[in-house]
């Protein structure tokens, strides 16, 4: 998560602050994106690909057959380990790409 503190002890005086900030939340973006890939074992670079549409779109697509090269190879009839449905996997993990975008919107 950005944190705006995290930047201000991060800046160099003699740069240019719009050009650290911009190099500061590039960074963090992919900081996260690379954490929830991990997290929901996402497929790569199918997520990257994915997610930079998103922001190229303005949204997450939630309908389509995209999200399924992202979503980690389940069965479409049974259960993960965890119990949950290849449904309710693909529902959480757009809730949190959804959430990843609007948390960073596009630069520039």
């Amino acid at each position: 998560m950005c944190c705006l503190s995290d930047f201000i002890e991060s800046v160099h005086p003699d740069a240019s602050i719009a050009e650290q900030w911009i190099a500061f939340i590039t960074k963090r973006r992919e900081e996260e994106l690379g954490t929830l890939i991990k997290e929901e074992k996402l497929r790569e670079p199918a997520a990257w690909d994915f997610v930079q549409s998103a922001f190229g779109a303005g949204e997450v697509p939630r309908i389509g057959t995209d999200i399924g090269k992202v979503l980690p190879r389940m069965s479409f009839f049974g259960n993960t380990a965890g119990g949950e449905s290849r449904a309710e996997v693909k529902e959480r993990v757009l809730d949190k790409i959804t959430e990843f975008l609007e948390r960073y919107p596009p630069l520039g």
